[in-house]
């Protein structure tokens, strides 16, 4: 009897049994011995690019022809290190399961704890397709891989802890298809209108033509400040006659005519997220397109069309892809997403925060202290104990809310600047501060640097002790060079009323968190109406430096907060 023959995974069924052996960190070589892979005689070339201090991609999708050779170069511009990793359609691995853009496989990375640095972050999971290494910023690396020949959706992210939750997109593997030829625009005079206006009366008042050799419709071919309407034309290839699906969006009217007939009327008001959809039968051969778009004054002009039909998936022919857009944002509705430091490096993590919602910093430690850290003010705003962050709100939506503390002990000590100039003869103001960036020192721990006045502030955190033993220590480094003989009369804001009580031995936050000073003395004393904890600057031989230690209180601690209180100093 003639041995069975094994079955295949799906991931073996799409690779071939050789990739699906050897897959690790980087598949490239596994990927071309695959014989379901086709290499073909030309690449197609992606370039990738971190947005500096945003946390995301530049490009939020890509297109690659089946089978074809991909050269994708990802270069990080970022100061944080990243990597990036094309994941399978989630449905290879799990047939039926919805797909969860990369979700899965960047919480698996974050499950390698402390193995996680020398893996570069990258899972030994099945959906692992292709990865680079982990770059340091100012890096670049290419991966040369051949492209599935199973057309679908291939979610990539960075796997780094806590980054996949807005660094993230799309390469979208499909059959060639033409796209958009000969495309011009019309931009027409509208005034200012409550209503979808009327083309055809239009006509005569022309603020602006021309032609978009990229082929791609865009809502804003030239930048205006007034309201205006605009028609476009194009021809369009039908590969075989069959029928196509064509999807329209637009922040408030859109039409599409094809052949001269009204294939998507989408003209009543309505957000650019709303899409509508028509199907209709095409005969192979050139078709010519004609979409018109209004544009009031106070919306972001936004126009998208993508259609799809026999052989080939969705294709997009503008520039910004409002399906794709609404599917990364509602694909991956799973409750909770929890970072948590692990492996004795700190996690850090950037978005807008609740504390900081312009976009700052959260650093988690292992031992169970963690803290926001404000970029606009140069320094800490909220410190907490316990879990980390749960950072599904940044991954389910757009526009889905801030990221909040995960744990407790919740402190706020003080809102506004952390640094004044105070002298004798002024009253105290916020001192100029300007960003010059971070960087991470050996153990992965974050050093914040910082022109404020014309002194340079370097500051980072460490942790000692522990939570279970009510001895958790969070200590907050700063250093200050000068290069002045007379610097200018800095203080540091620690904290202010009432969030802030004196006993003998230390100042107590909130009730939860106890403050000490190492090598500094603060002064209490009133600035912006209020009394406010306040540390003067000393510079010897033109620099200067002190140790913030920060220190959770025990379980019994609202009892002796409020025996503090009732001894504060007025």
């Amino acid at each position: 009897m003639p041995a069975p023959t094994p079955r295949l995974s799906a991931l073996s069924r799409l690779l071939g049994p050789a990739a699906h052996r050897r897959r690790d960190l980087l598949l490239t070589l596994a990927l071309a011995c695959s014989p379901c892979f086709v290499r073909a005689a030309s690449a197609v070339n992606i370039e990738i690019r971190t947005v500096r201090e945003e946390m995301r991609f530049d490009v939020r999708e890509f297109h690659v022809p089946v089978g074809e050779r991909v050269r994708l170069t990802f270069k990080n511009d970022d100061g944080l290190p990243h990597n990036l990793l094309i994941c399978l359609p989630r449905e290879v691995c799990a047939p039926g399961a919805t797909e969860d853009n990369g979700l899965e496989v960047a919480q698996a990375a974050w499950a390698l704890g402390g193995d996680g640095p020398e893996r570069q972050w990258i899972p030994r999971h099945p959906r692992v397709l292709v990865s680079t290494s982990m770059l340091e910023q100012g890096r670049q690396q290419t991966l040369e891989f051949d492209a599935p020949t199973r057309p679908g959706r291939y979610p990539f992210l960075c796997t780094f802890p806590g980054h996949a939750a807005m660094m993230w997109g799309t390469m979208h593997v499909q059959t060639r298809v033409d796209g958009l030829k000969d495309l011009h625009y019309r931009i027409l005079r509208c005034g200012p209108r409550l209503t979808y206006p009327d083309f055809d009366s239009l006509r005569g008042d022309v603020l602006a033509e021309g032609a978009l050799p990229d082929g791609l419709l865009r809502a804003d071919p030239v930048t205006l400040s007034e309201a205006y309407a605009v028609e476009f034309t194009a021809s369009l290839e039908i590969p075989a006659t069959g029928d196509y699906t064509f999807v329209l969006a637009g922040d408030r009217g859109t039409q599409l005519f094809i052949d001269g007939h009204l294939a998507v009327d989408h003209q009543a008001g309505h957000s650019a997220r709303a899409l509508k959809s028509g199907k209709i039968s095409l005969a192979a051969g050139t078709r010519r397109i004609l979409l018109r778009y209004w544009h009031p004054l106070g919306d972001d002009p936004e126009v998208s069309l993508v259609w799809s039909g026999p052989g080939f998936d969705e294709r997009a022919l503008s520039q910004i892809n409002l399906v794709e857009r609404k599917r990364q944002n509602d694909g991956d509705r799973l409750l909770g997403m929890q970072l948590h430091p692990e492996g004795g490096e700190p996690v850090l993590y950037r978005n807008a925060l609740a504390d900081t919602p312009k976009g700052g910093f959260a650093l988690g430690f292992p031992g169970g202290a963690s803290l926001s850290w404000d970029p606009e003010n140069a320094g800490p705003v909220t410190f907490w104990a316990g879990d980390f962050l749960d950072v599904s709100s940044h991954r389910t939506s757009r526009g889905a809310g801030v990221v909040k503390p995960a744990g407790f002990a919740v402190v706020r000590p003080a809102q506004g600047p952390t640094f004044l100039v105070v002298t004798d003869t002024t009253a105290p103001r916020p001192a100029l501060v300007r960003r010059l960036g971070l960087h991470l020192d050996r153990s992965r721990t974050p050093h914040f640097r910082s022109r404020v006045e014309e002194v340079e502030v370097e500051e980072y955190f460490s942790t000692r002790g522990e939570m279970a033993r009510d001895t958790l220590v969070l200590e907050r480094h700063l250093t200050f060079l000068t290069p002045s003989d007379t610097p200018p009369g800095l203080v540091v804001r620690l904290a202010s009323r009432p969030h802030l009580a004196i006993t003998a031995d230390e100042v107590i936050l909130d009730g939860k968190l106890g403050l000490r000073l190492v090598g500094a003395v603060a002064d209490l004393r009133p600035a912006h109406g209020q009394d406010e904890l306040l540390v003067p600057v000393l510079f010897q031989n033109r620099k200067a430096s002190f140790v913030v230690e920060y220190r959770w209180l025990s379980t019994a601690a609202p009892a002796h907060a409020a025996a503090v209180h009732a001894h504060a100093s007025p």
